[in-house]
């Protein structure tokens, strides 16, 4: 009786009825939301399938391969797959779509690019050349889109010239901050004929006209310098390439040479690298690994007859020195080893490292020649200060905007450049050295402050000399973000802040472009050598503009902005605030 009469009158409540109704509604609502069913979009399907054929270096005839389709299917029985003709169609079609977006920021924000260049030979026998821009975004990000992949009849001087012209008109560039090149002649070649041309398009298509375009890449020079000493220590390296190479070249002799390192009991979980006869950084590489496994490259002259035979027209395999210079080796140039990765950086700014470790090799190799107590070291030392004078011994030799890269890093500034100079040059030319730095950054502040109608007016060189005076940041290098720190403070510096965007985008080495022919090599590898021209293009730069997360360039500042700080200044006169608001 007690269940009945509370059920009776729970049905007469107007409370409980109202709370039931809300709880109702609030359930219906949750389910129809964990139920709501999935809009199909064919045109949003095409183009998932065709970026992930682009961004995993896919073959066109994937689509058409039973499992995916299966797989694809199951995901979403509403999509018919596209055939392998259809797919092509939408690669280029997106490759077209992304290209006018990419163009039309270029073209509208006028946005100014250092350039890379390298060239490449394919399967195909086509000799390729690749041009890269970087450049700093609005958001102080530093940003690299390839602008082409294509074909190039030789290597003179001038059709890589006209190679270049044709890219930056297609893509509507005329501001060119920096070219970055390899050391080959006819690269200087291009460089002079750019340069002609860039002066005819626009006023200001060149910075203080050009004379600061060419730079060589520092990767290269460094390879230079390094091959250099490796001659006295070819035939060590040569004999334990080819035992790495003997016991790499067969299933049956690397299986042996694991018995030889499990007697030996070496637990290194690694294993031995053939390196590339022309990259001296791959050499050092398998130097490093080889070393690890001495004893069981020594064993296997006991245990392997086949092994000792392999070199009985070389003097024999390794020897106790072969491994002693190849020890010295090692631990001589894992310096040099660093810079290079350090140079070859793509993701990160490189402009501001490349004096610091110019002035570190310097002072190796100096030492090393002056202490003489390593005559093997001394003889290699001496022979690559030589190399290093040829290209780097000299200020009229280097790119000095790569010192305006060190005195646009707060840690540093005009002092420490004038620091390494004492180190480098006589006395005598310390002080004028250093006056030509300082000079060139002041022509540099007035030409980008003449640039822009907006900054002039906002400052005179004062600006660039308030900062040089200004106590240097005093930070752990590990946790400096330089894009960051100018990000903060590019009110404050607003016409250095425009000369930074642009020193910093520079890179110091090659490698950017380099990296398009690892890609190109998959793409164009045995199994799809007759893809054409125009595709390998599509496909290379697709790929390269959908892995870069893009964001748009914006006016900075604002007038609005721009007007509240200049507010700012008003009220708080010389205060510690105004110091901190001050534009240049």
């Amino acid at each position: 009786m007690g269940t009945s009469t509370l059920r009776n009158h729970l049905l007469c409540c107007p409370d409980y009825l109202n709370t039931f109704e809300d709880e109702n509604q609030t359930t219906s609502h949750e389910m129809k939301d964990e139920s709501k069913s999935h809009v199909f979009d064919k045109e949003a399907c095409r183009k998932a399938l065709t970026r992930l054929i682009i961004i995993d270096e896919l073959p066109f005839s994937f689509v058409e391969k039973e499992g995916f389709q299966q797989y694809s299917k199951q995901l979403e029985p509403n999509f018919d797959l596209p055939s392998r003709r259809t797919l092509a169609r939408d690669v280029y079609k997106l490759f077209c779509d992304e290209k006018q977006k990419l163009r039309n920021f270029f073209v509208s924000n006028k946005q100014r690019v250092c350039i890379t260049i390298d060239a490449w030979t394919s399967i195909q026998n086509y000799y390729y050349m690749v041009i890269t821009a970087h450049f700093i975004d609005s958001e102080w990000k530093l940003q690299k889109r390839i602008f082409n992949f294509c074909t190039v009849p030789d290597h003179k001087g001038e059709t890589i010239g006209k190679v270049i012209e044709s890219c930056l008109l297609e893509w509507g560039v005329e501001r060119v901050f920096t070219i970055t090149v390899d050391n080959a002649s006819s690269n200087e070649l291009a460089i002079n004929y750019v340069k002609k041309k860039l002066k005819n398009w626009s006023e200001n298509g060149l910075v203080l006209d050009g004379d600061f375009l060419h730079m060589r890449c520092c990767a290269h020079i460094l390879n230079l310098i390094v091959n250099e000493g490796l001659k006295d220590l070819h035939v060590s390296i040569s004999r334990i390439r080819n035992a790495v190479k003997y016991v790499k070249s067969s299933p049956a002799r690397l299986k042996k040479f694991k018995i030889c390192v499990e007697h030996e009991r070496i637990e290194d979980a690694g294993l031995v690298v053939q390196d590339v006869s022309t990259r001296w950084n791959s050499t050092y590489l398998m130097l490093e690994s080889a070393l690890k496994f001495q004893k069981a490259f020594e064993r296997m002259e006991d245990d392997d007859r086949h092994y000792v035979l392999y070199f009985k027209e070389d003097g024999g395999p390794p020897n106790s020195d072969d491994w002693e210079n190849a020890n010295v080796f090692v631990l001589f140039f894992k310096s040099f080893y660093d810079i290079t990765l350090k140079f070859s950086g793509s993701m990160y700014v490189t402009s501001n490292l490349y004096f610091h470790e110019m002035c570190s090799i310097h002072s190796d190799l100096t030492s090393l020649i002056e202490s003489g107590d390593d005559l093997v070291l001394s003889k290699m030392a001496i022979g690559m200060k030589n190399k290093y004078d040829k290209y780097w011994g000299s200020i009229d030799r280097l790119n000095n905007l790569l010192l305006i890269s060190v005195i646009l890093d707060p840690r540093y500034k005009l002092k420490y450049v004038r620091f390494c100079f004492e180190d480098i040059f006589v006395i005598d030319e310390v002080g004028k050295k250093s006056e030509e730095v300082k000079n060139l950054l002041i022509r540099l502040y007035e030409y980008y402050k003449d640039l822009d109608t907006r900054i002039g007016g906002c400052g005179s060189s004062s600006g660039a000399k308030r900062y040089l005076l200004e106590p240097c940041e005093h930070v752990d290098d590990d946790d400096f973000e330089i894009l960051a720190w100018w990000k903060m403070n590019s009110i404050k510096y607003r016409v250095l802040s425009h000369i930074a965007k642009d020193v910093f985008a520079i890179p110091i080495s090659t490698v950017a472009s380099e990296s398009a022919f690892s890609t190109g090599g998959r793409i164009i590898d045995s199994f799809r050598s007759s893809l054409s021209l125009k595709m390998v293009e599509a496909l290379i730069c697709s790929q390269n503009w959908l892995r870069n997360t893009f964001v748009p360039l914006q006016d900075e500042p604002t007038m609005e902005e721009l007007e509240f700080y200049e507010a700012m200044i008003s009220e708080f006169g010389s205060s510690a605030t105004t110091e901190a608001m001050t534009l240049d």
